[in-house]
C-alpha cells in the first residue's frame, strides 16, 4: 500500500481532522443530524457536510439513513470505536502530563454492580487513584466495550476477539431463596411457593422451571434481581437470586434452599476492556487488573 500518494491510510488520517472526527461522534451518539443538532439548521449543515468528508476520506460510508434518524454501518460501528479509542488514548495521556485524573466507565448488570463491584470497588480504586470512575448498569457490557461506548464491563465471559483484554474471575452462582419455614420438601412443593419472576432475566426462571420440572408460581413480577431481593427480605416470597443476595436477606426471614441441578444457571464472569485503552491509559490497566483480582477473591469466598 502506497502511503504517500494521498490515498491508503495516510490519506484518510489526513482527511479526518479532529473537527471531523468530533462531529462523526455526535452524529453517531446522538442518532442522526437532527438529534445533534437540534433546532440548529446551520449546524445540521456543517455536520452533514462534515461526515460525508469523513466517508470520503475512509473511502466507505460510516452511517446510513433510516427512518427519520441514522444508524452506524457495519464498517462504521468500529470506525467509532477507533475513533473513540484515539480521543480517549489522547485524552489519557493529557491528563498523564497534567497530573489529572482519567475519566472512565465501568458497566455491568444491575445485580453484579450491587452485589459484586461496589462492595469492593474502593479497594481496586485505592490502587488506581488516577482513574475518575463511573459505573452505570448496563445489559449488554461486552458489546459496549467492543464498540467502544464503554472502558470497563464486568460481563458474561467468551471467546474475546482481537483488541480485547478479558480477565476471567469466577462464578456468578445462584441459589432458590424461600421464606424461612416453608414448605420446600420437593419439587411440588417448591413450585407451590409464591414467586418473584424476574422480567428482566427471563433466561433464569426458564432454566430454574427445566430443572425443577415444574412452572413455578409467580405472585410477583419485579425488573431485576436487587429488585426481588427486598421482596424476599418480606418474607412473603420466594425467588431465584445471585448467591451473594444473601448479604441483604436476614437468615431469619428467608434462606438458600438446596435444587437439584440449579448450578446450572450459574454464569462465568470476566472484567472485560479494549485493550488499546488500556494501553493509553496505564492507571486504567491498573485499575483492571486490581478490580480483576478483588473480584476473583470475592466470588471465591
Amino acid at each position: 500500500m502506497n502511503m504517500t500518494d494521498g490515498s491508503g491510510v495516510a490519506g484518510a488520517l489526513r482527511g479526518l481532522t479532529v473537527e471531523r472526527i468530533e462531529s462523526f461522534l455526535a452524529v453517531a451518539d446522538a442518532g442522526g443530524i437532527a438529534r445533534a443538532a437540534p433546532g440548529n439548521p446551520s449546524r445540521q449543515s456543517q455536520l452533514s457536510r462534515q461526515l460525508r468528508e469523513v466517508s470520503e476520506a475512509l473511502g466507505f460510508e460510516v452511517m446510513a439513513r433510516r427512518g427519520h434518524g441514522m444508524v452506524l454501518t457495519e464498517a462504521g460501528v468500529r470506525v467509532r470505536a477507533v475513533l473513540r479509542e484515539l480521543v480517549a488514548g489522547l485524552d489519557a495521556v493529557r491528563a498523564e502530563r497534567a497530573d489529572a485524573p482519567v475519566d472512565a466507565t465501568l458497566v455491568a448488570g444491575d445485580s453484579v454492580l450491587r452485589w459484586l463491584v461496589l462492595p469492593r470497588l474502593h479497594e481496586a480504586l485505592a490502587r488506581a487513584p488516577g482513574v475518575d470512575l463511573a459505573v452505570r448498569a448496563v445489559t449488554r457490557g461486552f458489546t459496549a466495550v467492543r464498540d467502544g461506548d464503554v472502558d470497563l464491563a464486568v460481563a458474561r465471559s467468551r471467546p474475546k476477539p482481537d483488541g480485547i483484554a478479558s480477565s476471567r474471575i469466577g462464578a456468578l452462582r445462584y441459589a432458590l431463596f424461600a421464606p424461612t419455614g416453608a414448605p420446600t420438601a420437593d419439587a411440588r412443593a417448591i413450585a407451590a411457593l409464591p414467586f418473584v419472576h424476574v422480567t428482566g432475566a427471563p433466561d433464569a426462571m426458564r432454566k430454574f422451571t427445566e430443572t425443577l420440572r415444574h412452572a413455578p408460581r409467580v405472585a410477583l413480577r419485579c425488573e431485576t434481581f436487587p429488585q426481588a431481593a427486598l421482596a424476599v427480605a418480606s418474607g412473603r416470597y420466594a425467588a431465584v437470586l445471585p448467591a451473594l443476595a444473601a448479604r441483604d436477606i436476614p437468615a431469619r426471614v428467608a434462606a438458600p434452599v438446596a435444587v437439584s441441578g440449579i448450578g446450572a444457571l450459574d454464569l462465568q464472569l470476566a472484567l472485560v476492556a479494549r485493550a488499546r485503552r488500556l494501553d493509553a491509559a496505564p492507571a486504567l490497566k491498573v485499575l483492571h487488573a486490581a478490580l480483576a483480582r478483588h473480584l476473583k477473591r470475592l466470588l471465591a469466598e
